[in-house]
């Protein structure tokens, strides 16, 4: 999860703490990414808030409490597809502090009431609101009809949010009213994010969601026959050069080559009923030999000759199948030879496992719960699909993976490739747990 640093600015008056401002720094960037509209500050505070002094007003970064953590949440299910940077605001209806709603709310109307605050006090300026591309309104359903200066607020807001002519969106209930964005159980935050979600696509038509390219899972298998190849012999005690060869793996998908110039080969590892490998990209007109210095324990191989990265040896026609392809082959190259009780990625299924039973499944969510008992989800994928698309003009691919082995778990991989090459960066960031798997 990228975690951001949260800043606010506090005002004390008398015995009350007022935040009149907040934002959620992701990166670096101070652009805007978005905002959000609350009923009023909760929790999220430090120590030098807590001894102000009547009259004092301060700037400090504060820790972030449950209603920011599911902001995190929401954001990183919004842009999924994109690294977050920038800051994301928090409004609130009013900005008196108070863990506990009725109690606040029943103080912001006695304020209200006898003058004390006013309506201005409490709205953003349209200037403000302009700066922001979207709002999204979760101030809650706890008030009622009776509280008249909070009526007011709220209607003041969506009025000064409509001339900004920024969108809005958020779910109401019957009456009109928004949801809470935090909902106290983890099955709720899930099904509200994933509804918020389709808001935030629908109202705001984030480019994150466009010239996407998606695929079911079978694309991420080999496609091409290149016969059978036997398991040779070869030493059963160390290192050796490897009879088997990896292009086999690259010339199994139709997207893609060796590039010219370049082969691919392998040391082999053997040893106390285990294996492993080390594959290069070397010349065409070079072969690989075993150096002439006794390896130790735990050193790999390096070649005589000169040598690269596998990928580098890897070309293909540039289509969204085969930077999928390819980022199947990186991993599969990297585990080249490599015997289970030693691998990660060969225990990875790539999701969804099932496309008809995806396809049936009335959400995201609910089709992972067929998989799995999970814990609570770090982001929701809008889709469990593997998908390509242009992120700063490099090629990018993302898919999900359930493994067994030891803690069953939900990862996302991540794989940013050059501009021009097959050659790329991969992140795996582990987005759920659902209780104990294989264990060898």
């Amino acid at each position: 999860m990228n975690q951001p640093k949260a800043y606010g600015t506090f005002y004390k008056n008398r015995n009350l703490t007022f935040r009149e401002s907040a934002y959620l720094q992701f990166g670096s960037s101070e652009t805007s990414i978005g905002s959000f509209l609350m009923l009023n500050p909760g929790g999220a505070s430090c120590e030098d808030v807590r001894n102000l002094l009547h009259g004092e007003r301060i700037f400090t970064e504060m820790a972030l409490d449950p209603t920011m953590h599911q902001i995190v949440r929401l954001m990183e299910a919004f842009k999924p597809l994109e690294p977050l940077n920038g800051r994301v605001h928090l409004f609130n209806l009013f900005t008196l502090q108070n863990t506990k709603d009725k109690e606040a709310i029943s103080h912001i109307e006695y304020l209200g009431g006898r003058g004390i605050v006013t309506i201005g006090d409490m709205v953003a300026s349209m200037e403000e609101l302009k700066r922001h591309p979207w709002i999204c309104i979760g101030w809650g359903v706890g008030a009622s009809d009776s509280h008249t200066f909070l009526k007011q607020l709220k209607g003041k807001w969506l009025e000064q949010i409509e001339q900004a002519g920024i969108p809005l969106f958020g779910k109401k209930n019957p009456f009109g009213d928004y949801y809470h964005l935090c909902p106290h159980l983890a099955s709720k935050k899930n099904l509200l994010a994933e509804e918020l979600r389709e808001m935030y696509v629908q109202k705001v038509k984030s480019a994150a969601f466009t010239e996407v390219t998606e695929f079911t899972s079978s694309a991420v298998k080999p496609n091409l026959y290149c016969g059978y190849e036997m398991d040779l012999h070869e030493p059963i005690n160390g290192w050796s050069v490897s009879s088997q060869n990896p292009e086999r793996i690259v010339k199994s998908f139709s997207g893609l080559a060796i590039q010219k110039g370049y082969k691919l080969r392998a040391y082999s590892y053997k040893a106390e009923g285990q294996s492993s490998s080390a594959v290069y990209a070397i010349p065409q007109d070079k072969e690989l030999t075993m150096p002439p210095n006794i390896i130790e324990k735990g050193e790999i191989p390096i070649p005589q000759c000169q040598s690269d990265h596998f990928m580098f040896a890897v070309d293909g026609d540039r289509t969204p199948l085969s930077y999928l392809q390819a980022a199947v082959v990186y991993h599969e190259l990297g585990e080249f030879g490599i015997s289970r009780q030693t691998c990660y990625w060969s225990a990875d299924d790539i999701l969804p496992l099932d496309e008809k039973l995806y396809e049936q499944a009335d959400s995201v969510v609910d089709y992972l719960y067929t998989l799995g008992d999970w814990n609570e989800f770090k982001t929701i994928p809008p889709t469990l699909r593997p998908i390509f698309y242009y992120e700063n003009d490099h090629p990018t691919v993302v898919f999900y993976t359930k493994n067994d082995v030891g803690m069953i778990k939900l990862s996302r991989y991540t794989h940013t490739f050059e501009k021009d090459s097959y050659k790329q960066k991969v992140h795996c960031e582990e987005l759920a747990f659902a209780g104990i798997g294989i264990l060898f």
